[in-house]
């Protein structure tokens, strides 16, 4: 867990709320059967089963993920209190007595946030029933929607990548593989292979495939010819795990509908990428083969000369073609995704505790 963590929000605006005797956070937990997600950072929570809070996220359903950021308040580290803290917070939260809750423990945390969505509440109250008798002062953020991503995408996801994970599902474990496989790999080699001309209203915008501004990152290019081994790795193990109940045949279908179109689309520009990788050598060597002192005179004929051979070497490469070869992966993976979130309620049933060796200690 990172021990440096400085940011500023600006303009963030919203309601002061002082309280006492109640919570200052209910108009978000009024919210929470409009949400979409349920986020919470807490110092602490009540640690037995007649939580009163937690009575309300026991009744969340799967729908709506619910993700709990808390620390384990403690005398002193290593006491036989802290120990009691642990068994109690580990037992109170047992994922298999909520829905789809994930249980996150930061031990440098203080900071409290309830949000939804749609509302957030930011102040000095604990997500803990033993927290009302005290006096609690915060903010309701609410109607503005992007300052409600901005506290989810800047605050929140700071203090949980800062965190680490105890209970989740086996879905978002499974969901997170395959985000690591696919981060970036379709956009960023979109983005880098094929050119967006055009200048909209007049000349509408289009993707052209031209030789001279296309690139092929390394690593992407070598993730991408990889896509269809490292997905169904996953996709499998899924389908293993899980049988009887994901749909193999077609993901087996599917499968082969990849494999068929990411060969296609390699197999046009493969040659063309190992090209362009041994392009500054091919430079370089032609340079010092025929150099005659006369530098800048010299790198521009070659360079002249190079550019040439490249477009008849690779005059044959058709951008349309390709660009329709292309697009047709997207939608086979997300066909793919598809069948995952078919038994997407199985797989959240299924629990997976983690880091407990760093809870314990």
């Amino acid at each position: 867990m990172s021990d440096n963590i400085f940011l500023i929000l600006q303009l963030i605006s919203g309601d002061v709320v002082l309280s006492q005797g109640g919570y200052g956070f209910q108009e978000v937990i009024d919210d929470f059967e409009n949400a979409n997600y349920i986020n919470v950072v807490t110092y602490s929570i009540k640690p037995f089963e007649d939580s009163e809070l937690l009575s309300i996220i026991k009744k969340i359903p799967y729908s709506v993920p619910v993700n709990i950021i808390l620390n384990i308040p403690k005398k002193s580290y290593g006491s036989s209190d802290a120990s009691k803290q642990v068994y109690w917070y580990l037992r109170t939260l047992e994922r298999q007595k909520f829905n789809d809750l994930n249980v996150y423990f930061n031990f440098s945390n203080h900071a409290k946030l309830v949000m939804t969505n749609n509302k957030a509440y930011i102040g000095s109250q604990n997500f803990s029933d033993a927290s009302t008798d005290k006096v609690e002062l915060g903010i309701i953020v609410r109607e503005n929607v992007q300052n409600i991503a901005r506290i989810n995408q800047k605050i929140f996801e700071t203090i949980r990548t800062n965190s680490i994970r105890y209970a989740t599902s086996d879905y978002v474990i499974k969901m997170e593989e395959i985000h690591k496989v696919m981060a970036g790999i379709l956009e960023n080699l979109r983005y880098n292979i094929f050119t967006v001309v055009g200048d909209p209203p007049y000349t509408p915008e289009i993707e052209i495939f031209n030789i001279n501004d296309a690139h092929f990152p390394k690593k992407e290019w070598a993730r991408f010819k990889d896509l269809d081994e490292s997905l169904f790795d996953i996709i499998d193990t899924i389908g293993e795990e899980y049988k009887g109940i994901f749909n193999n045949r077609r993901a087996s279908s599917l499968n082969g509908e990849l494999q068929s179109h990411l060969k296609s689309f390699i197999s046009k520009v493969d040659i063309f990428a190992e090209y362009l990788y041994s392009w500054e050598s091919r430079v370089f060597d032609s340079f010092y083969e025929i150099d005659d002192g006369d530098t800048d005179s010299t790198m521009n004929y070659v360079l002249e000369n190079l550019e040439e051979e490249k477009s008849e070497k690779f005059e044959y490469l058709n951008g349309e073609e390709l660009l329709n070869n292309f697009d047709q992966i997207k939608p086979i993976i997300a066909s793919i995704l598809d069948l995952v979130e078919e038994i997407k309620y199985e797989m959240l049933k299924r629990t997976v505790y983690e880091n407990q060796e760093k809870i314990d200690a």
